[in-house]
């Protein structure tokens, strides 16, 4: 018996989210306990970065497939370039989070083991699933499906992926490709950037949980949209 879902509403899941932020970056925060600088920048203004930059990109992230999953927000402003628009919002924000936690990393590196052969060889470790991940998402899964051109088009139809890390891990986006982050923390041997990558890993599930599960119910499965605009 197909499952019935109630109409989502465009704010849905982004409350659930916000809290996840404060539970998580709090704890992160009180956890790491920076010291150090880097580039002039003391180590505590870059876990606050390393903190900040996954909130906000995961609410733009949400906010924007929302508006236009509700109301076509930027395909009326942009046609046909919408998904690219999109992209030029999402992909900076993306990048943003790894260097935030390099920052963290080479401003609090040793302070918890002196980084090394051992580090350098497990962080080798962490780091290759996540060039996996990287590489089966160039290969096989494609920026505009990374960027959410399900949202976007509404005729897109393209089977779920399921070649090289994504045949493990049917999410491998979020399983694998994360790793990178703590490979970065465990090089350095800080403590402050093992905790951010553990929060920018943690709170990623919440926005597939609270936001791309919702979404993809309503493009896959057939829930119905809320009447509301975003």
């Amino acid at each position: 018996m197909a499952e019935t879902f109630a109409p989502l509403r465009s704010t849905e899941g982004f409350g659930w989210q916000l809290a996840a932020a404060v539970i998580l970056g709090g704890s992160a925060w009180w956890l790491g306990q920076p010291t150090g600088s880097w580039l002039g920048l003391p180590a505590r203004t870059w876990m606050a970065a390393a903190i900040l930059a996954p909130v906000v990109h995961q609410l733009v992230a949400g906010a924007g497939w929302r508006a236009e999953l509700f109301g076509r927000w930027f395909t009326r402003r942009f046609g046909r370039g919408g998904l690219r628009a999109f992209g030029a919002i999402f992909l900076p924000l993306f990048v943003l989070r790894p260097v935030v936690v390099l920052g963290v990393a080479v401003s609090d590196a040793g302070s918890s083991w002196a980084p090394g052969t051992t580090s350098f060889a497990a962080a080798l470790v962490l780091a290759a699933p996540a060039v996996w991940t990287f590489v089966s998402v160039a290969r096989y899964f494609g920026m505009r499906r990374a960027l959410g051109v399900d949202h976007f088009d509404r005729e897109f139809s393209e089977p779920f992926v399921r070649r090289g890390a994504f045949a493990i891990a049917p999410n491998a986006m979020y399983v694998f490709g994360f790793l990178a982050l703590w490979a970065i923390a465990v090089a350095a041997g800080s403590r402050a950037a093992l905790t951010a990558a553990a929060f920018q890993h943690a709170f990623i599930w919440a926005h597939y949980r609270w936001i791309e599960q919702p979404d993809m119910q309503v493009i896959y499965e057939g829930r119905p949209l809320a009447s509301e605009a975003p």
